[in-house]
Parts: structure tokens; C-alpha cells; sequence
């Protein structure tokens, strides 16, 4: 009796042709004869091409399964979603563009965070900063912005242990993404991150339809109550690199509230005063195609789980009683040895105590044989020089106190970060804000006595501590 059993690994149409002739004789025995121009011979010729095809797409859906094979765009991101990989957004082609000022300005023009405007070409432009220019003032700033136009996406929360929102577009830019509820922020979830002292989570997730939502989940923060207004803002680029010397549109700039009619004109004035042009803005990336996550996704799984990042010490690190921040560096190559520089909660000496929890757990939690560390962050201040002009109807002496108070409270709460970036444009927009003062020159800037580039100022050495509110010089501008 012939045998019975059906080979599953049978995969071509011959394979499966010869497998059920070969049954014949024990299904049917009265069919003795098997020649190719038998009718039942043409069915199963029929059923063999029918197995052959639903193989062929097995085949094809087994291999959406797993990374190295992976073919479709939405399977690469449930396996992306499956290790906890988020794929890499869009980013916006960035520069700086050159604000230029023919004429003494008749009025001041504030320039607000995020204003749009538009390339001589029809292309959408973002300026990222906000931006003062003084009465007065002629001659050009330069700013960052990104090719790029601005949304907002709002949606009242309906409350409960899970709220998602699905914004309307797919692209959206890294760059300028934000969630706030009655402004204010909350901060994007990503393993591995250290968390602070809020508890306001929300996670960014590409679905496999390509969608973009924003979820918050009561299950590792707070949700916004029912009833809460939740603003998304983010940024769409048509991905395009933008020459240097573009024309660059007027921002559409309204006319502060309370001006009389001439002091109106004065500000119209002033703003057909403005000329734009752009640097050269450049640096888009796509999203990442399927290949990227088939190569990255599983690499980046490795990694992380190993805690290898600085991102995963500095999270350890935090969990110790009197850690502020840490910075990580290789100390030998060849003996595997790290270093974590500690920085106390008062940005003050570590003790030892400290030092010793901080080494204890990172060595503990680590299983690639590193040998951590930790020593006492080194604090080297920098100094900061402001000069003042004061306003009509005030003294020098009224000018520099305002300024030196309002530059030193905002260097207090927000520029102390350990390892933050100081733009310089942050003193100039504090300064320019007050009423006492007509005009504000920042003319040093540096750290240890050693000049420094006007531009992004953070320190060069991995110890170092921005902690230049207590070094704030502020000196009146001598006529």
C-alpha cells in the first residue's frame, strides 16, 4: 500500500504533482491508468499549481515575520514596536537666515517664536527663536529657522487610564514638536531616559498605517483630566535644502494693542524696514525606510538591553539620594575602565558616600565586564559681561539693576542645567524685554578666562557646570 502520510515539505508543483499521484492507487485503485492526457490527471495538475501558489505567499508572509527579511513597511514597524525601537522622524532642513535693517528702526518689532514666513519660491520657513529688535537698531541678526510650516492639532481629553490622539498628518518634524496642556509641557516617555520629578508622560508612536499618535498612559504617569485642552504642535517640511541668498518674505507681524495712530505708522514703518535672506538651511532626513529599521531596530534592541548608552547610566545614576546629573567618559580603552563624573544635588562636592552608590549600582547593573568609576564633577564657572543702555527717563544705575536682576533669575532657574547649551540670544531677549533699558551688548562670554565663540557657549570639558549666574557682570554703556 502506497504511503499515506503527506510530506509538508514538499514546495514546488512537481513535488506536490508526485505526492498525490503517488496516493492514487490507495484513494482510487480503479484508476489504473496515470497518462498526461487522463482528465483527473488535469486536476491534479490543477490542485498542485493552486498548493505551489498559496506556498509561495507562506512563504512571503513568513518572511514579514523577522527582521532580516522583512519586506512591508507596516510589518517592519510592529517588529520595531515588538523590541521597544522607535524608528528615527522626519528632520527639517535648518540654518540661520539674516534679518537685516536698512533704516534706524522708528519702533520696536518683536519677533515671536515660531513665526512662519515663506522662501521668494512659495517654500514655507519657521523661525525658531524669538527675536527683539530695539528702536533704534539698523544693521542685520541672524537667526535660526527651519524649512518647514507649522500645525497645531487640539483635542479635548475624554479622561480615563488611556487618552490617544491621532494627528492628522503622518510626517511630522522632530524638530519644534511639543504637547502642552494649559501650556504646559509634558515630556516625551522614552526607555532608558532618567525621569524627573513630573510625572507628565506622553508617548510618540508610529502606527503601522503610518499614522502619528500621541498617548498618554496612567499606567507610568498622569493623564490629562476629562475636559483638559490638549495642544499638539509640530512642524511639516517639504524636505527641500534652501540656498544661500533665498529671498526670504515679511513675517505677517500684527500691530501691538494700545498704539496710538502715529506710533502704528512708526511700527509699520519699522517693518517695511525688514529685509530676509537665508543662510544656507540644509540637513533633512526621511523617515527611515525599511531597510534602516530591518538593520538598526535589532541593533539598537542589543544595545540598549545592555546597557551600553550614557543615557542608561545617567537613568541608574539619578536613582541614588543626592545625584543631580552625570557625565560619562572613557577613562582606558584598553582596560575597560569608564568614568561617571557625579554632580550633587546643590551643585556642590559630592561625598564620598555618594560617589561609592553611585559606582555600586552602575557596576552592578552592567554585564559587558566595564569597570565604572565615579568621582566628583569639577564645577569651572563661566562668566558672562552684559552692557546696558538705559532707557529715556532712566539712570544707569536703574538700567543695570533691572537687567542684572532679570538675567541673574532666569540664569538661576533655567541655565543651570547641568551640560545645557546657553544661546547667546537668551541674555540678549531677557535684557531687551525691560523697560529700563534701550539697548543690550553682550561683549564676553567665556569660561576660565579663555574667550569664547558668541554662539552656542557650553563646556568643552566633560566636567565642567554652567553656573554663571553668580558670575554676571552688568556694566552701563559709557556714551
Amino acid at each position: 500500500m502506497a504511503d499515506e502520510t503527506i510530506r509538508y515539505t514538499s514546495r514546488t508543483h512537481e513535488q506536490i504533482r508526485n505526492d498525490l499521484i503517488a496516493l492514487i492507487p490507495s484513494l482510487a485503485p480503479d484508476l489504473t491508468s496515470h497518462g498526461e492526457d487522463e482528465p483527473f490527471i488535469a486536476l491534479v495538475d490543477m490542485l498542485a499549481g493552486v498548493a505551489d501558489g498559496m506556498h509561495y505567499y507562506l512563504d512571503k508572509q513568513a518572511l514579514e515575520n523577522y527582521f532580516p527579511t522583512v519586506k512591508l513597511r507596516k510589518n517592519a514597524l510592529r517588529l520595531a514596536q515588538l523590541v521597544g525601537y522607535r524608528p528615527r522622524r522626519v528632520v527639517a532642513p535648518s540654518g540661520l537666515i539674516n534679518i537685516a535693517v536698512s533704516q534706524p528702526l522708528p519702533y520696536e518689532i518683536f519677533i515671536p517664536a515660531k513665526t512662519q514666513t515663506k522662501t521668494s519660491g512659495g517654500l514655507p520657513i519657521t523661525i525658531e527663536e524669538e527675536v527683539y529688535l530695539a528702536a533704534g537698531f539698523s544693521g542685520t541678526k541672524v537667526v535660526p529657522a527651519y524649512q518647514g510650516a507649522m500645525r497645531a492639532y487640539t483635542l479635548t481629553s475624554p479622561g480615563g487610564n488611556d487618552v490617544t490622539l491621532t494627528l492628522p498628518s503622518k510626517n511630522p518634524a522632530e524638530q519644534l514638536f511639543s504637547v502642552t496642556t494649559y501650556d504646559e509641557a509634558w515630556t516625551e516617555y522614552r526607555e532608558g531616559e532618567p525621569e524627573d520629578e513630573t510625572d507628565r508622560w506622553y508617548h510618540y508612536i508610529e502606527e503601522t498605517d503610518e499614522s502619528v499618535r500621541v498617548k498618554f498612559l496612567g499606567d507610568i504617569g498622569t493623564t490629562p483630566m476629562s475636559g483638559t485642552p490638549i495642544r499638539v504642535d509640530y512642524m511639516v517640511t517639504n524636505g527641500t535644502r534652501i540656498a544661500a541668498s533665498t529671498d526670504i518674505s515679511t513675517p505677517d507681524l500684527q500691530v501691538p494693542d494700545g498704539l496710538t495712530v502715529a506710533e502704528t505708522a512708526d511700527f509699520e514703518t519699522a517693518v517695511s524696514y525688514l529685509t530676509l535672506s537665508s543662510q544656507v538651511l540644509e540637513g533633512h532626513r526621511p523617515k527611515e525606510t525599511v531597510k534602516q529599521i530591518r538593520y538598526t531596530a535589532p541593533t539598537s534592541f542589543h544595545v540598549r538591553r545592555r546597557a551600553v548608552e550614557e543615557e542608561d547610566y545617567v537613568f541608574l545614576a539619578r536613582q541614588v539620594p543626592g545625584v543631580r546629573d552625570v557625565r560619562m567618559a572613557v577613562s582606558d580603552f584598553y582596560t575597560r575602565e569608564v568614568v561617571a563624573h557625579v554632580l550633587g544635588e546643590d551643585v556642590s562636592t559630592v561625598s564620598q558616600e555618594v560617589l561609592d552608590k553611585v559606582r555600586d549600582r552602575l557596576n552592578v547593573r552592567n554585564d559587558l565586564t566595564l569597570n565604572v568609576v565615579a568621582q566628583a564633577a569639577g564645577v569651572d564657572p563661566f562668566h558672562c559681561t552684559v552692557e546696558v543702555k538705559a532707557a529715556g527717563g532712566y539712570t544707569d544705575a536703574a538700567a543695570t539693576f533691572a537687567a542684572k536682576e532679570a538675567i541673574g533669575d532666569y540664569l538661576e532657574t533655567t541655565a543651570v542645567d547641568f551640560g545645557r547649551t546657553l544661546r547667546i540670544g537668551e541674555i540678549y531677549a531677557i535684557a531687551n524685554r525691560l523697560k529700563q533699558v534701550d539697548y543690550v551688548n553682550v561683549t564676553e562670554l567665556y569660561l576660565d578666562s579663555e574667550a569664547a565663540q558668541l554662539h552656542d557657549i557650553s563646556p568643552s570639558d566633560t566636567e565642567s557646570v554652567l553656573d554663571i549666574a553668580s558670575n554676571l557682570t552688568v556694566t552701563p554703556i559709557v556714551a
